[in-house]
């Protein structure tokens, strides 16, 4: 819909437009402001209609078979993606984008529901598919009203369940994480230093992928740091290069380390998702992730007294609202004790005792 103003002696003509950019031109008269603004919008209703019709027959298998084809060979999709791609293709691969409305999708939902599907694995479902159609647009040339995702999330929600994941709070005992590393200790064939590793990212709070990206070209022996390469970002997919402090125990890992390949810990980081989880149940161990030691070494760090803006440094949290939930302070933790010292800070160092006079 085209609106008119009048700016000084001249006029201006605005459109806005689902699924085009605003745009806006001035011009001496009402009446050449009112023509430019009928041709663009024939225009624009011919481009649509035309973006429309390229889509006609395309199908949501299509959608799926090109994004596996622009599958990064150094970055490949995670397990959990690709079940619910190839689920998606089996179960919706002869569904045409046109058909993508709220009431297919609502229905989508409800069997979703019967299967006994949960909020979270349907949520996932309808933001790959969201996913698909919006990458899969600019290629295959179409407009798709992408409003329609967001009432059926609400329609999920309707339905009485939460779409959205739930923090986990899984913490090991140190007596778990003696088990598990004294079961890889005693493998014969165990070539990873899984013991080792399993220290040094609870000692760091880092990812697994991040793990395995250390180099030594990249570690400060002076000032014991270490640059964390292309460190995951909700803006950057990549670039984002973060110095970090390694602590005593992480310190004493890393150097112990051979230097025989540039990387520290030169491993696939997805070998971790699956030895992992093997010993875990061999050592009768339930409900515990490699990523649970991210979460505990994040823990631990505040249990030393570090606050959020420091441990986001290690982290690496762009949102210090999700460090939050690891702050666990009581009412009785706010008093100090008898030396001065409050439960979240590091300690004051006691005066020495004075010497009686001889």
């Amino acid at each position: 819909m085209a609106s008119f103003s009048q700016i000084g002696k001249k006029w201006q003509a605005r459109i806005r437009k689902n699924g085009f950019p605003p745009t806006s031109a001035n011009f001496e008269t009402h009446k050449e402001a009112k023509e430019w603004a009928t041709k663009t919008e024939a225009a624009m209703l011919k481009d649509k209609q035309r973006l429309a019709r390229a889509a006609k027959d395309l199908a949501l298998g299509k959608l799926i078979d090109q994004h596996f084809e622009k599958e990064p060979a150094n970055k490949k999709y995670g397990k959990n993606k690709v079940a619910i791609l190839k689920r998606l293709k089996r179960t919706m691969g002869a569904v045409l984008v046109k058909a993508l409305t709220y009431d297919f999708l609502a229905n989508f939902v409800d069997n979703r529901i019967s299967q006994g599907a949960g909020g979270v694995t349907i949520g996932m479902d309808i933001a790959q598919i969201a996913a698909l159609v919006t990458i899969g647009s600019k290629p295959n040339k179409y407009h798709f009203d992408m409003d329609v995702f967001g009432d059926v999330r609400e329609y999920i929600v309707d339905c009485g369940l939460d779409p959205k994941s739930n923090e986990r709070d899984r913490r090991p005992t140190e007596e778990e994480l003696t088990k598990i590393k004294k079961h890889f200790d005693e493998k014969e064939r165990q070539q990873i230093p899984m013991s080792a590793i399993m220290d040094f990212a609870v000692a760091t709070a880092m990812r697994a992928s991040e793990i395995t990206r250390l180099k030594w070209s990249d570690v400060d022996f002076e000032k014991r740091t270490v640059i964390i390469r292309d460190r995951k970002h909700p803006k950057k997919k990549k670039g984002n290069h973060q110095k970090v402090p390694l602590l005593a125990e992480a310190w004493a890992i890393l150097i112990a380390q051979p230097r025989t390949h540039d990387e520290v810990f030169p491993y696939d980081a997805k070998t971790f998702s699956t030895i992992f989880p093997r010993a875990v149940k061999a050592c009768g161990i339930e409900d515990l992730r490699f990523h649970d030691l991210r979460h505990e070494g994040t823990s631990r760090l505040f249990e030393k007294g570090y606050d959020i803006p420091r441990v986001a440094i290690f982290t690496g949290h762009v949102d210090w609202k999700m460090l939050a939930r690891y702050v666990q302070l009581k009412a009785e933790d706010l008093h100090p004790d008898e030396d001065g010292n409050f439960s979240w800070q590091r300690p004051l160092k006691k005066a020495e005792p004075v010497a009686a006079a001889a």
